[in-house]
């Protein structure tokens, strides 16, 4: 941006006080975030004296001419305001946020971007930047893209696709009726958000989606006339295969897929894949250190070039994908490779050149979360199930667009499909290839490890096996155990350890003064769990605790003198914030082990200390909670403004009051 449009780009920030829907008072602009050919970005900071007090403190406004001064219409930002309403309800920290509506309205004729109709956009603000400039800094300082940092990106991206393949990234939720296609994945349409506090962006911005202005509701039948309308959407040399049938004069780029005999595509349907294939060009010029992939022109040498990769049973089986020269060196000439072979397949399974032959969003995310979890082990920090918390949306402005495009929104969700019959016959392909033997002798030489940790030496008993799990894993009892974890643990726990499990949950529960019925809920979850460790330890701590909230929480009155007030939010605008009225019971002191299991999904176990717990009562099957706790996390006390990323809620108020409303677990928290 030259220095004539970043003046006119100033003065189109100050004529903020004369738009119709303004951005608020003591909101100040800072600085032009981008201008092109379509629209004009810009960022605003609230400087206010209850700055502390504010949610959101920085907002990006967005313009766009949606009919310019001669009455020609153009696109302006309907469809990128449309796509990002989709998203709103799936609480996805991987897709930019669009706060309210878009709005409408007469520009202020101070640039050719203020003219006529505009559509305005208040968004969300991301101070990393894109990916792009984070890999030119790199670049400049001559520093590599580690492993941990490939797959944090790679895992980012791949959660981000499951948003726009299923709605949510909770894949027990039902999916939705839609398939949403970006057609302009590229670095610069890659968003590096605030640092957060959970295990999945440790050390890491989140990097998310934005511009989803060329984002299109694909139909799941698509004829011939279809797939050349938007055959032109997106960044040329980030162009999918489906994309280019023929070659075209108009952007000279030769595609190894196009041979003179003709396309070796067999479908040229666009949907998930898609976004499968963009997000594995975007890794692959990561790994290559490219801005852009070099594709053969008519002046220039082919750089890039289809091969036949064996690194995977998919691979092997599902055609061809795209490699260079380094690519084969690593894999046929056993040349080092920066990174993982791991890491190299699933990139290349990405580029596969059929779009059946692509693996699933929902396999992508859990194959990247799998090799995120190694290389955190590898530095000493496993990872924990990351609860997605709804950032509340308050922005000064209150105005809604009159267009209203909630009606667009699909409200009736087809049911949750399982993972596709190819993606399940991979993955047993896949553990066939490794081996019974190697995967054996790995789990013997973890268990030396262990037993080296805890200088057991010859004394290598079932016991020490069972302490040395403990330690090396503190919380074997949360959902992010993974099967390679329930694995090691199946085979080292004895028998009589069950009815042990019993016989002690009956007794803490005895000894503590409390019904017999709950030591036998506690027995019930030990054994259930332990008897079952590979699959259903978790589901037996769920039972244990139902049943312990049943015992803990008796039917209370419908209506009587002890209720007390705990806030809830409300949709729409013009109402008042309603009240909810809860029973509540006397106070009781609850073991933390105890506590885990009636607050799930918690999210910071082995992190509490001195924790004291008020159970208020059953709410419509909800466990209500008062908790008073001092959280500790590497001996330094954790501010209140932090949980509600650990524990996946809302900040309803500023009385440091932390709730989980709809159907979830309701907690209020309280400094010690």
């Amino acid at each position: 941006m030259n220095t004539r449009e970043n003046f006119e780009g100033l003065k189109w920030q100050g004529t903020e006080r004369l738009w119709k829907n303004r951005v608020g008072k003591n909101w100040v602009a800072k600085r032009i975030l981008g201008r092109g050919g379509q629209g004009i970005v810009g960022h605003w900071s609230y400087e206010g004296p209850d700055r502390a007090m504010k949610a959101v403190k920085d907002v990006v406004v967005k313009q766009s001419v949606a009919v310019g001064p001669l009455g020609n219409r153009r696109l302006g930002l309907s469809r990128e305001a449309r796509a990002l309403q989709y998203f709103e309800d799936s609480g996805s920290p991987h897709i930019i946020k669009m706060y309210r509506h878009l709005y409408e309205e007469q520009g202020n004729y101070c640039m050719s971007l203020d003219e006529g109709t505009v559509h305005r956009m208040f968004m969300e603000y991301c101070p990393g930047g894109d990916l792009f400039n984070w890999f030119q800094t790199k670049r400049h300082k001559d520093e590599n893209i580690t492993e941990l940092e490939m797959w944090a990106v790679f895992h980012c991206l791949a959660r981000g696709a499951l948003v726009m393949h299923i709605g949510s990234e909770d894949t027990s939720r039902l999916r939705w009726q839609r398939n949403i296609v970006h057609f302009d994945v590229k670095h610069a349409n890659i968003l590096l958000g605030s640092r957060t506090t959970d295990d999945e962006h440790i050390d890491m911005p989140v990097f998310k989606f934005g511009d989803f202005g060329l984002a299109v509701d694909v139909p799941p039948v698509q004829g011939s006339k279809y797939q050349k309308e938007y055959q032109w959407y997106g960044t040329v040399p980030f162009y999918a295969p489906e994309q280019r049938r023929k070659y075209s004069v108009d952007d000279d780029i030769w595609r190894p897929w196009i041979k003179p005999s003709g396309n070796l595509l067999k479908s040229f349907d666009y949907g998930s894949h898609t976004n499968v294939w963009q997000i594995g060009l975007v890794m692959w010029c990561l790994k290559h250190r490219l801005n852009y992939p070099k594709w053969p022109t008519r002046s220039s040498k082919a750089h890039i070039e289809l091969i036949q990769s064996t690194l995977s049973h998919r691979l092997k089986t599902g055609g061809l994908t795209l490699g260079m020269g380094d690519d084969i060196d690593e894999e046929k000439h056993g040349c080092h490779s920066k990174y993982s072979k791991g890491l190299n397949a699933l990139i290349k399974e990405c580029l596969l050149i059929q779009p059946p032959s692509r693996p699933s969003p929902e396999s992508l995310v859990v194959r990247t979360k799998r090799g995120l979890e190694m290389c955190h082990r590898r530095v000493g920090t496993p990872l924990h199930p990351v609860p997605t918390s709804h950032i509340p949306q308050n922005l000064p402005s209150s105005r809604w667009f009159s267009k209203d495009l909630r009606h667009m929104i699909s409200t009736t969700p087809e049911p949750q499909r399982t993972l596709p019959l190819s993606d399940l016959i991979h993955r047993v392909e896949d553990m066939k290839l490794q081996g019974e033997r190697k995967d054996r002798r790995m789990r013997v030489q973890k268990r030396r490890s262990w037993a080296a940790r805890l200088n057991l030496g010859g004394n290598f008993s079932p016991k020490h096996q069972v302490v040395a799990s403990i330690q090396r894993f503190p919380n074997p009892f949360s959902s992010s155990a993974d099967s390679s974890r329930m694995r090691d643990l199946e085979p080292i726990i004895p028998p009589g350890l069950l009815a042990a499990g019993a016989v002690a949950g009956a007794a803490a529960g005895a000894a503590a003064g409390v019904a017999a019925d709950i030591g036998a809920g506690i027995g019930e979850g030990i054994g259930v769990g332990l008897g079952m460790v590979k699959d259903r330890l978790h589901a037996g701590l769920e039972a244990g605790a139902h049943r312990l909230a049943e015992a803990l929480n008796p039917p209370g009155p419908e209506r009587s003198d002890e209720w007390q007030d705990l806030p809830q939010q409300t949709k729409g605008k013009g109402k008042a914030p309603e009240v909810s009225k809860w029973p509540l019971h006397e106070e009781a002191l609850v073991p933390l082990p105890v506590l885990y299991c009636i607050v799930k999904n918690f999210g910071i176990f082995g992190q509490v200390k001195h924790t004291h717990v008020k159970l208020i009562g059953l709410y419509k099957g909800t466990t209500i909670i008062q908790l008073k706790a001092r959280l500790m996390k590497e001996g330094v006390t954790i501010p209140l403004n932090r949980m509600r990323i650990m524990c996946g809620v809302k900040v309803l108020n500023d009385n440091d009051t932390l709730a989980a409303l709809n159907g979830q677990t309701t907690i209020r928290v309280e400094k010690e």
